[in-house]
């Protein structure tokens, strides 16, 4: 034995640990949601827009016109993904409320 007297486990360290892990995994989930969060709003904005800039060019190149409807569409869509946004946010809000 080399003298040194050993403290009696309380398991206080084992509780700490398991505290530690707890809290980790929180922020992990924390950051998972809010990576979630980023993409959802990122296609919401993202795909009208496209999808406007495509159909916009579909019909001035049906109808054989300049850019008039490729920039209605364009503005169409913008405003479909901020209102689509809008609403899932007011959403998102009023479910954490509860």
């Amino acid at each position: 034995m080399s003298g040194k007297k050993s403290l009696p486990d309380d398991g206080s360290g084992s509780r700490d640990e398991e505290a530690d892990r707890r809290k980790q995994l929180a922020d992990r989930k924390a950051a998972l949601r809010w990576l979630g969060t980023l993409s959802v709003v990122g296609w919401s904005i993202a795909v009208p827009i496209l999808l406007g800039i495509l159909a916009g060019r579909a019909v001035d190149a049906w109808l054989k016109t300049g850019p008039v409807f490729l920039v209605l569409s364009l503005l169409a869509g913008i405003g479909l993904g901020c209102g689509a946004v809008w609403r899932w946010i007011k959403k998102r809000m009023n479910d954490g409320n509860r």
